[in-house]
């Protein structure tokens, strides 16, 4: 009998002297492990904390609950904030396993990169906005045939 494992991978923006670009890179890394759930995740600054101590030079957080970070030395508000529409997405997209079969045909290389534009075509939050935002995204760059197919695969499998 075989077994398979569930693999969740997890990402924390905000650690310390990680920025944009090394971000991106392990991103990359992790999704073309193709585990089960790719999570993205913000540090949080307990109070309290030995991390809160440590962090207090430069490093900006939001002073209430959940404590999230906010801009650190190393990557400023705006890459946090590009880095949370990744997030949206992933969670959306990847994580729902809707659209396993059509994300992993067109994720070449730059996987980050993909569900940040993707990110640009999103307007609502139904599956079937989901549905068309990834139709139109793919189709700027693809076969609209080749595309629909494969949407139409995985809604089959996934629904």
């Amino acid at each position: 009998m075989l077994f398979r494992s569930h693999v969740h991978t997890d990402l924390i923006a905000g650690l310390p002297y990680e920025d944009y670009e090394s971000f991106k890179k392990g991103f990359n890394i992790l999704y073309s492990i193709k585990s089960d759930m790719l999570q993205l995740g913000f540090l949080k600054v307990l109070k309290g904390s030995r991390l809160k101590y440590m962090l207090d030079n430069g490093y900006l957080y939001d002073k209430n609950p959940p404590y999230e970070i906010v801009k650190t030395p190393y990557i400023t508000s705006d890459e946090l904030d590009k880095l949370r529409k990744v997030e949206f997405v992933v969670d959306k997209f990847l994580n729902t396993n809707n659209f396993k079969r059509t994300i992993n045909y067109f994720v070449e290389n730059d996987a980050f990169d993909f569900f940040y534009e993707l990110n640009r075509y999103l307007c609502g939050n139904s599956l079937f906005d989901r549905y068309k935002a990834i139709y139109d995204f793919l189709t700027t760059k693809n076969d609209k045939y080749l595309v629909k197919s494969l949407l139409i695969l995985d809604y089959i499998s996934s629904n």
